[in-house]
């Protein structure tokens, strides 16, 4: 019985992200990011400050 070779799938997750990455939209961003630092002991990796009533971002871990 011939066997087939095995070819490793890629993973469509890239490395170092998680399969699940909530997207918060919230009134106060730095009320959510400073609840997440003291509660979770998370980090602040990356901020964009946006216009009054435009979408920032912020990354955390």
């Amino acid at each position: 019985m011939s066997s087939m070779p095995s070819h490793a799938t890629p993973s469509p997750v890239p490395e170092g992200h998680a399969t699940f990455i909530p997207h918060l939209v919230v009134p106060d961003d730095h009320a959510l990011i400073a609840f997440v630092e003291e509660a979770f002991e998370g980090t602040l990796n990356h901020r964009t400050e946006a216009a009054a009533r435009a979408r920032g971002t912020v990354d955390t871990r």
